[in-house]
């Protein structure tokens, strides 16, 4: 997937919620999806980098993870959604 395809899809998707054309937003989402709102403070998006590294601590590879959090009722962070890439 490229950038140019991922700014059609967006836009096309943008321009169906604009519109409120249900039909054309929900060819936009697969099936089955999750859908999270956010709740103020308690809801945070990040990007991680986890390098792995060898004995010697020379890098070897390296994965990238998104990560939705979600604060707890116990105020603790846990994870609502991954997306994990080489």
């Amino acid at each position: 997937m490229d950038q140019e395809m991922i700014e059609n899809f967006l836009g096309k998707y943008g321009q169906a919620i604009s519109t409120g054309d249900t039909s054309a937003i929900a060819r936009c989402w697969e099936v089955p999806s999750l859908v999270l709102s956010d709740q103020g403070e308690r809801i945070a998006a990040v990007d991680v980098r986890w390098p792995a590294f060898d004995r010697a601590g020379v890098e070897k590879f390296s994965e990238h993870s998104y990560y939705i959090l979600r604060l707890g009722d116990d105020g603790q962070p846990r994870i609502r959604a991954a997306i994990t890439r080489a």
